[in-house]
Parts: C-alpha cells; sequence; structure tokens
C-alpha cells in the first residue's frame, strides 16, 4: 500500500472548506467594509450636509415648480440638502396624484424630452409597482422616482444643482 500523500491539506469533501477557513473570510469582509467607511464616510455626506425643510404642504425654495407635473396633487413632504463641501444643493419635493402610474410615466416622458433635457433612463410603467428617470441639462442632474401607493401614484423628484 503506497503512502497518500497530501491527503491531510485536502478539505474532506469536494467544494467544502474548514469552519476557520469561512471565519477568516468573514473577518476580511468585515475589515474591508469598516476600512470603506473610514475612507469614504467624510466624502458621502456624515456631518456634510446641512438639511432644510419646508412648511408642511410647501416646496422647499429652489426647487423647480415646474418639475411638479400634476397640479392637483398634494405635497407630502419637501426639504432641501445643501452640501458644504462643494456648494451644490439638492432640493426634493413628494407628492401623491390621483392619476395612475402610467399616466404620470407619459407625462414626465413628454415633458423630459420637450424640456431639452438629456434622459439617460426613462422610467417604465412595466416596472410596476415603481420606476425612475434620470435626466441632466446645463448644469442640473434630476431623478424621479414614481411608485403606485395605496392612495395614489408617489412622485418623488429630486434636483440636483451644482
Amino acid at each position: 500500500m503506497e503512502p497518500m500523500i497530501g491527503q491531510a491539506s485536502q478539505p474532506s469533501a469536494p467544494g467544502r472548506y474548514p469552519k476557520w477557513a469561512y471565519a477568516l473570510a468573514a473577518v476580511a469582509i468585515l475589515a474591508l467594509v469598516a476600512w470603506l467607511y473610514v475612507m469614504y464616510a467624510d466624502k458621502q455626506g456624515a456631518g456634510n450636509e446641512k438639511r432644510i425643510d419646508a412648511p408642511q404642504g410647501q416646496v422647499v425654495a429652489g426647487f423647480p415648480k415646474e418639475l411638479l407635473l400634476d397640479e392637483d396633487a398634494a405635497i407630502e413632504a419637501s426639504y432641501s440638502l445643501e452640501y458644504k463641501d462643494n456648494g451644490s444643493e439638492l432640493p426634493v419635493a413628494q407628492y401623491v396624484s390621483k392619476l395612475p402610474m402610467p399616466q404620470i410615466v407619459t407625462m414626465y416622458s413628454n415633458y423630459l424630452l420637450a424640456a431639452d433635457w438629456s434622459v439617460s433612463r426613462f422610467g417604465d410603467p412595466d416596472e410596476y409597482p415603481s420606476t425612475y428617470f434620470n435626466a441632466a441639462k446645463d448644469t442640473a442632474e434630476v431623478t424621479i422616482i414614481i411608485t403606485e401607493g395605496d392612495e395614489g401614484t408617489i412622485v418623488r423628484v429630486a434636483y440636483l444643482s451644482r
């Protein structure tokens, strides 16, 4: 009978590793996440932004009201994030519309094209219950999230000006 060389260093079954290997991998992943947080937390807004809320039912100053396409909709929330490090401002408005989601998606598609926005991502009503648009124009960017809700269609518009 020949000696089995290297058998002790192989896993007990194909595709399985010792428990210490899983523990080591978990520790390595946690260390990577911690390092990424430390390296990038300050650059991603931790203590870097200031939130300003609009009065209930109103749109925050600096938000372009032409992006609110349903004039009969009720404003649920509006606020602005001001980023100190680069001087940018992100006003946001959220409203609830009684119009169906596919109609709202069509309205925003038509508006963005007619207003000469460069649309990088069009919303799609088949992505039920939620879809979104991304568009840019001059030094501004907009993200529009449209979600079918219990009380109507929820529309959240975030406008970034630089």
